[in-house]
């Protein structure tokens, strides 16, 4: 029996990193945002800084950047 390592399709490391910069391309676009609604740009910037850590702990493939990257993410959305 073969283990999977993969999510659609494709390896899981290839997905972390495709999700990461779908999720820096949407912070930066949501940055933008706090022109309007200025008590959204805390937010916006620690969903960018969260992304960029999945982003370099995923290519460097260390777990240092991945665990602030998670509880940021977690505390955010699950509320």
């Amino acid at each position: 029996m073969v283990s999977e390592t993969g999510c659609c399709g494709m390896h899981i490391r290839t997905c972390a990193k495709i999700v990461a910069i779908f999720g820096i391309i949407i912070s930066i676009g949501s940055a933008f945002s706090t022109l309007f609604m200025w008590y959204y740009s805390p937010i916006a910037l620690i969903m960018l800084l969260s992304y960029i850590f999945v982003l370099i702990g995923t290519q460097k493939e260390n777990p240092r950047y991945l665990l602030p990257a998670k509880i940021i993410l977690v505390s955010l959305f699950c509320r």
